[in-house]
């Protein structure tokens, strides 16, 4: 069985969940006072208001963990790339001595 790695499309999938991170935290920030606005639009006595709260808290931190989420797998596609062509290049400098031979 083979593997083929090519590490410019892990580089590439590294820069796209960074792009699709940074576009999560822009989209959540547009949100966020809409909604807080929307909610502060109840008033206090709307029993509706502390639920939607939560909602939003909870959405919020879940998009947080998703935005971190993707720039983990972003620097961990970065450095699985770097791995594999550090790997290659070592693994030729080992059979060079075949080619000046």
């Amino acid at each position: 069985m083979e593997t083929r790695v090519d590490p410019a499309v892990l580089d590439v999938a590294a820069e796209r969940c960074g792009g699709l991170a940074g576009r999560l935290k822009r989209a959540a920030g547009e949100v966020e006072p809409e909604s807080r606005a929307a909610i502060g639009g109840l008033g206090g006595g709307f029993r509706l208001r502390g639920s939607l709260e939560r909602v939003l808290a909870s959405r919020l931190d879940e998009f947080g963990k998703f935005e971190k989420y993707l720039h983990d797998l972003q620097g961990a596609l970065t450095r699985t790339a770097g791995d594999y062509r550090r790997s290659d290049s070592v693994s030729a400098d080992r059979f060079a001595f075949l080619r000046e031979g």
